[in-house]
């Protein structure tokens, strides 16, 4: 169901959202903000243009709705960039041109870590920089203390790796305090009038 989450984000003047979920809980949020949604499901709905858009959904492994096209198994992702290079090069061109906030977000998708690469590889320090909110590794979710010390040293070498891309890793306790950062990100819209686009 739609969460506190959702409703802050779609409420935000974001034009652009990515993501690789099948559900349809950001369509139905921005609606429900009276937005007018523009959702893009496969490589067809790249050429057309909802009129007087508020904004652009990518849903680039697919929809619930439209299983027969949605990525789903390892051979799907592995020939994503034959199969949808219209969604590689939107989502390249956005994260070249746009500031990105990955909320819950796991970075283990090949295709991202693809297009991440070849921007590295084509701007070179001259990025944008993006942020992920990430939730911090805790002790209680392990049953031995070495688990725990292995998880956050892969933790923070992620949070490292991040950083390679120009993306700003942000560790919370919690995922309570994702839904408060969001909110400080409004509260501070409301007053200043900050600019975030993201997945």
């Amino acid at each position: 169901s739609i969460t506190a989450n959702h409703r802050i984000l779609a409420r935000l003047p974001i034009h652009t959202y990515w993501t690789t979920n099948y559900d349809s809980l950001i369509e139905q949020s921005l609606r429900e903000a009276c937005k007018r949604v523009d959702v893009k499901t496969t490589e067809a709905n790249l050429a057309t243009t909802l009129p007087r858009r508020d904004a652009i959904v990518y849903k680039m492994h697919g929809d619930i709705g439209q299983p027969e096209n949605a990525v789903v198994t390892r051979d799907d992702y592995e020939r994503y960039q034959a199969t949808h290079p219209l969604f590689g090069t939107a989502l390249q061109g956005d994260l070249v041109e746009k500031t990105f906030l990955f909320v819950g977000f796991g970075f283990s998708d090949p295709n991202l870590a693809y297009v991440l690469s070849r921007i590295r590889l084509l701007v070179g320090e001259n990025r944008r920089e993006h942020y992920a909110l990430l939730r911090r590794v805790q002790r209680e979710d392990f049953g031995t203390a070495s688990e725990y010390d292995y998880a956050r040293a892969r933790q923070d070498l992620q949070v490292r790796d991040l950083r390679r891309y120009g993306i700003q890793g942000v560790l919370l306790d919690s995922y309570d305090e994702y839904t408060e950062v969001l909110q400080r990100v409004a509260s501070r819209y409301l007053r200043r009038r900050v600019f975030v686009s993201g997945s």
